[in-house]
């Protein structure tokens, strides 16, 4: 599996989350910590500085992929400055996590220790009510929860700043390869978590916004308890049913066949395999010429799954990457490499993947397949994507992913000794099939993006621009 990116990883991309004001729903309680007044040496800071910036050199292929090793040098010489008088875990971690950041790579993180997150937990019990969506460079307002009759549209400014510098500035914890610099950790809840670190309190947060319609309103929202955001959430989920892992419709009206893939988890495996050998084998009964697989949030999981869907698109061989490169060392050995010996540390082994071939069982689709795909589209699920539009096995439509094609991923976890911060290392780098290796994610052949009007009417923008797209070639091929 290339990249260890989980859901979670998807949402708030770290263990912040744990600390958003939704995490105390899972018992609906609050527990009161002491905050983390207990300062640490100096001396025990540097050491643990030292720890990090000593693995992830030893560990990582090449830690200066995004950054020259001059600037990052610079960075953490203005780190280590920081770290000149005692600071308390909370201290500490705000000061040394953009560093680790800075390398932009999303696999490689510092993430908090229990007594910041418990703290966090416990002091931050409120929430702005308002779900933003940080896109195409530019950041919207997707609702309020139900709890505020305010306008939608563009966030121009956040208490009187620019709102992408202001949300640049406070999502410094992690970064990833995308070129375009990666907002996603203020969206859901944390941007709460951010404006709390940036302010050390919750206050009223004015913005500056320009409506769907172009009109300019400046608005200002202040929090709620976390128990009200909670209720609309549930809510929202007790009037839907809950998604199966694979869903397949035949939309007979069009005589197209449509999958959704919610998630690649190896223990559905054996499941998998039915839902393909019963779906393929129902689409050649019905000579069904178009096929559309859905796969928008999906984060992942295993490819041997890819793999068995793959095989029912082709009958000939093919690739998941073009090469995989992995960093010897000490860290990673018995874990993600049997034995590394002294003389071998630090070297960098190369090596490509052999090609696979197809699970000769299904009947290959030789109709026309529609990949749609979103920001959100993960590890294998992107790995998949990259695959079928390199085969052109699948015309791709949907947005552009925030992941990059090809990544560093398969990760080593440690523990600082003293503050007792989890650090993750990626010790793999993944190189996909034809890769223009421009910092972009994989772009798709055509980019439709969801209207917030079409989503108020309950459409589906993406999915009906693929019909409209179907419906348009078929009717070309009758006019030849």
């Amino acid at each position: 599996m290339k990249k260890y990116k989980i859901i979670a990883a998807i949402l708030i991309c770290w263990s912040l989350c744990a600390v958003t004001t939704f995490a105390e729903t899972q018992t609906g309680t609050k527990t009161s910590q002491p905050p983390p007044v207990k300062l640490i040496e100096p001396d025990k800071l540097k050491e643990d500085l030292d720890f990090i910036l000593k693995n992830i050199d030893e560990i990582h292929p090449n830690m200066y992929a995004y950054i020259s090793k001059e600037e990052f040098n610079t960075l953490k010489i203005e780190t280590y400055e920081k770290l000149n008088k005692p600071l308390n875990d909370l201290e500490y971690y705000i000061a040394i996590a953009p560093l680790v950041a800075e390398i932009r790579n999303g696999h490689t993180r510092l993430r908090p220790n229990k007594k910041v997150l418990s703290f966090l937990q416990s002091e931050i019990t409120k929430a702005y009510p308002i779900e933003i969506d940080c896109t195409r460079g530019s950041i919207f307002i997707k609702g309020y929860y139900g709890l505020l009759d305010f306008p939608m549209g563009k966030i121009l400014e956040i208490n009187n700043r620019n709102a992408m510098a202001y949300l640049k500035q406070i999502c410094r914890y992690k970064a990833v390869e995308h070129k375009n610099y990666d907002l996603t950790l203020a969206e859901k809840g944390g941007l709460t978590v951010l404006m709390w670190l940036d302010n050390g309190q919750m206050k009223p947060v004015n913005l500056k916004v320009k409506s769907e319609q172009g009109q300019i309103h400046n608005l200002t929202i202040d929090v709620v308890e976390a128990s009200e955001i909670k209720k609309m959430i549930t809510s929202r989920k007790s009037t839907k049913a809950k998604p199966e892992h694979f869903e397949f419709t035949h939309d007979k009206e069009n005589n197209v066949a449509i999958m959704t893939i919610k998630g690649f988890s190896s223990q559905h495996l054996e499941k998998f395999k039915v839902f393909l050998e019963k779906h393929f084998s129902y689409i050649h009964e019905k000579n069904i010429k178009n096929l559309i697989i859905d796969i928008r949030d999906n984060g992942g999981g295993s490819t041997n799954l890819s793999w068995e869907l793959i095989s029912c698109l082709t009958d000939k061989p093919f690739k998941l990457y073009s090469k995989i490169m992995i960093k010897l060392s000490k860290q990673i050995e018995g874990k993600l490499w049997p034995k590394v010996t002294k003389e071998d540390e630090g070297k960098v082994i190369e090596f490509e993947r052999s090609d696979k071939i197809p699970n000769r069982s299904y009947q290959v689709f030789r109709g026309k397949t529609y990949l749609l795909i979103n920001r959100n589209t993960f590890s294998t699920a992107l790995d998949l994507a990259v695959v079928l539009q390199y085969y052109s096995l699948a015309i791709l439509v949907g947005e552009e992913t925030k992941d990059t094609p090809s990544g560093y991923g398969e990760v080593v976890i440690l523990e600082a000794p003293n503050t007792k911060m989890q650090l993750q290392v990626s010790a793999k780098y993944f190189e996909a099939l034809g890769d223009k290796k421009d910092g972009r994610g994989v772009v798709p052949d055509y980019e439709v993006y969801p209207k917030p009007q079409d989503s108020a009417r309950g459409v589906d923008t993406v999915l009906q621009f693929t019909l409209n797209l179907i419906k348009e070639s078929n009717s070309k091929s009758l006019r030849k």
